[in-house]
């Protein structure tokens, strides 16, 4: 950029006189002198992001990688508008929309989940974009290891290892205490922290066990989530639906990054809870679909409401698929972590379009959905 500025040095009057025809005459003259002074400023050069190094990771054939986390700051943009791109060089081991992440404050969280029955290696490129269009990248290699399957199948009448919810196999009593359940509908495991979560139904709360308790039978929960304490079962704590409570939970999932999903059916919505293994007895949930705040508790048939949801699924992609029972039909929920409470669904199944509900039994239409489930293989399957 160039500056240009005028300065008035001097400017001085003189009187003189002249003689013209016989008459001498008066006159005024002025010295005028300007200076043009010339600036020429380099313009500011900006700077990059700055992104910190990424380790190589190994996982198991259709297993998620662990959490891996690195940092990225830029100068002139805050850490909240960088931008973060990841590509995979073979998208059949572990396809882009297979690559998540989640950031705080330039803290970056990545989980990448490989294809169905796929192993071998790929490297991710990671790139950071700032404002202004600059960019910092790394990368790091994955390497899957193929596995021999039939190490996880069952045989026909194989006995149990543990049994949690009674102290020994032979019982089968009903509770409220932090080893005792009451219809107990879905177990869910976090794969960060290996901890168990239990969906306790009529005791309306979620009990979670630490891995090491998992273990051992009869043993205690560590904490409790929709009630305020081990001994109590009331649906909404005996009072108004809130952020803390729950009404007739019936299923729920841990996804990789370790957030916890409840669908609390008869309050006809589905809550998130972040760090599900951290939280304290009686947490409030971090967030809320099918409703649009944490006091409301109306059922409907629109695009972001329920009636008597039942099941829930989050793919490899981040996805959030829930079986709305009462309106015979599945929602998903694009990027399902980041959506704002009471966010509209992004896509149904079995229904035209999402002010429909009728029921039928043909191809693309269900009588009920019961259950929500699919692969890391872009299979989804659900029970009606």
């Amino acid at each position: 950029m160039e500056t240009y500025s005028m300065k008035n040095t001097h400017i001085s009057n003189k009187r003189g006189s002249i003689f013209k025809n016989g008459i001498i005459q008066k006159f005024y003259y002025a010295c005028f002198f300007l200076l043009l002074t010339v600036f020429h400023v380099q313009p500011a050069t900006a700077d990059p992001p700055q992104i910190g190094s990424i380790a190589d990771q190994t996982t198991l054939e259709d297993i998620a990688t662990s959490i891996i986390s690195f940092t990225a700051t830029d100068l002139e943009t805050a850490a909240s508008n960088l931008i973060l791109t990841m590509t995979s060089s073979d998208q059949t081991l572990v396809p882009d929309e297979y690559l998540l992440y989640e950031s705080n404050s330039g803290q970056y969280s990545i989980v990448a989940t490989p294809a169905f029955n796929q192993y071998g290696t790929a490297t991710i490129s990671v790139t950071i974009t700032d404002a202004g269009g600059l960019t910092a990248c790394t990368s790091f290699n994955i390497t899957v290891t193929e596995v021999d399957d039939s190490q996880y199948m069952w045989t026909n009448n194989q006995a149990a290892d543990v049994v949690l919810g009674q102290s020994d196999f032979i019982s089968n009593s009903s509770g409220t205490s932090d080893s005792l359940f009451s219809s107990p509908k879905m177990a869910a495991v976090d794969p960060v922290t290996g901890k168990v979560f239990i969906c306790d139904h009529d005791n309306n709360r979620v009990l979670r066990f630490s891995s090491t308790n998992a273990s051992i039978n009869g043993s205690s929960a560590e904490a409790v989530l929709g009630q305020a304490d081990f001994i109590s079962g009331l649906d909404n704590r005996g009072g108004s639906v809130a952020a803390n409570t729950l009404n007739g939970p019936f299923h729920i999932f841990v996804d990789s990054f370790g957030r916890l999903w409840v669908v609390d059916r008869s309050n006809h919505r589905v809550l998130r809870f972040d760090n599900a293994s951290s939280k304290a007895t009686g947490s409030d949930a971090d967030g809320v679909l099918g409703q649009v705040d944490f006091t409301s508790s109306s059922s409907g048939t629109t695009q972001n409401t329920f009636y008597l949801p039942i099941g829930l699924w989050v793919d490899p992609a981040g996805r959030l698929w829930v079986g709305d029972n009462g309106n015979d039909r599945v929602l998903r929920f694009d990027n399902a972590a980041m959506k704002s409470n009471g966010a509209n669904a992004d896509g149904v199944l079995c229904q035209p379009d999402f002010v429909s509900n009728t029921s039928a039994v043909t191809q693309s239409a269900i009588n009920s959905v019961y259950d929500v489930s699919g692969d890391n293989k872009g299979h989804l399957s659900f029970l009606s």
